[in-house]
């Protein structure tokens, strides 16, 4: 039901620039516009979009709800401490849980990607702020990519109705692998068109880097991926 929050803001938007005479709604509908195409309303949006799942999560430090969030918890935790395991348990049976090994070690199952990009806020005391971050990531890329094959409002339609749509107000509240595997997605349609674009190399290596790091946060996430990118790049390469 929270991708309902487009339409108030599309309707306030509507409202502001059809007030007053012709004139003046056709310079407000200008500046929006205007605001819109800018290089800062990504990072508003961007702002916006972490705030408002960090709102969502109920508190500056969530706990983890979810089997699969506390196994990344703990794997960005070992990874703060510059390990990649922890010793096992002196009685391993009774720290069983799900998607995490207690024996030879202690340590998550889950593929290293996510975890490592999570470490900067355990050394901070605030373990959700990279994911929450990704988000914001998540949404101005979003923006960026519509505003740019479309136009500044079909950007921000677009962002606001990805804003609360059901999935994204389940999943992003947390610590899910989600959080990098769909700014990295994003991230790496943005450089592929940049490549097509400019045929500047380092856009070729970001779309690289984008692709293989989502390879050790989400493998099957990563083959869906980069199978079409790879068809599309390669037939560039080619010709």
């Amino acid at each position: 039901m929270l991708h309902l929050l487009a339409v108030p803001l599309l309707l306030l938007l509507a409202i502001v620039a059809t007030r007053g005479p012709s004139a003046a709604r056709a310079t407000a509908t200008e500046r929006l516009t205007h605001a819109l195409a800018s290089r800062g309303a990504p990072w508003v949006l961007g702002a916006i979009t972490t705030a408002f799942y960090w709102w969502l999560s109920g508190e500056w430090t969530p706990y983890a709800r979810v089997h699969d969030e506390a196994s990344y918890l703990l794997q960005a935790q070992t990874f703060a401490r510059f390990r990649w395991a922890n010793p096992s348990p002196p009685i391993p049976a009774f720290f069983e849980q799900y998607h995490v090994f207690v024996e030879p070690a202690f340590f998550s199952k889950y593929p290293p990607g996510h975890g490592l990009l999570m470490v900067p806020g355990i050394w901070l005391g605030l373990p959700a702020l990279v994911p929450m971050l990704l988000h914001g990531v998540a949404g101005a890329l979003l923006f960026m990519l519509a505003r740019r094959l479309g136009n500044p409002w079909v950007a921000l339609l677009t962002w606001a109705l990805w804003l609360g749509v059901g999935a994204n107000v389940q999943f992003r509240p947390t610590y899910f692998s989600e959080a990098s595997s769909s700014a990295l997605w994003l991230a790496g349609w943005w450089a592929l068109l940049e490549w097509r674009a400019t045929r500047l190399r380092r856009w070729l290596v970001a779309l690289a880097i984008c692709t293989g790091w989502m390879a050790i946060t989400r493998p099957l996430t990563a083959a869906a991926y980069a199978v079409p990118v790879a068809v599309v790049a390669l037939h560039d390469i080619v010709r």
